[in-house]
């Protein structure tokens, strides 16, 4: 009985040690796709890129990108909105347009998964913060779509 206790927890083990490699391996994969910086264009030359990111803990990801498109031949705004996605709750990662007409990532998930909160230029301060259930990121990078929706499952499994 001791050694069918001993091997199931050496299983255990060596799964979450594998579970944990493959995080830090997709958390690798996703900093160098948000490292890129890419900018996403509506039809009419103008921008949006998240320009910002952390992570936080095995589950969170902060992300920075403007609140609103950069016209061309303006200069990037200090209009900011930051957006903390908790991957556990996220339950579709898929790509789609925003308002403005660039493409971007859509993320929808359980209640209070993403909270936002917004700086406009002038502030000095972060605004209170808002919880949805949908985001958009300025990005449509398809390769870090498939890492985010891989990174969703790993987390809604543990």
């Amino acid at each position: 009985m001791k050694k069918l206790i001993t091997i199931c927890l050496m299983m255990a083990t060596t799964m979450t040690i594998k579970a944990q490699g493959n995080l830090t391996q997709l958390k690798s994969d996703i900093i160098d796709e948000l490292d890129k910086e890419e900018k996403v264009y509506t039809p009419s030359g103008s921008y949006n890129r998240i320009f910002y990111y952390k992570f936080i803990g095995d589950n969170l990801l902060q992300v920075r990108q403007f609140s609103g498109i950069i016209r061309s031949g303006e200069r990037e705004t200090s209009d900011v909105v930051s957006i903390t996605i908790d991957m556990t709750k996220v339950t579709g990662v898929f790509s789609n347009k925003t308002n403005f007409g660039y493409k971007c990532i859509v993320m929808y998930g359980a209640d209070d998964v993403f909270n936002i909160q917004y700086k406009y230029e002038g502030d000095y301060e972060w605004g209170d913060i808002i919880y949805k259930t949908e985001i958009a990121l300025a990005s449509d990078n398809k390769e870090l779509i498939r890492l985010f929706q891989e990174w969703s499952k790993i987390q809604t499994k543990n």
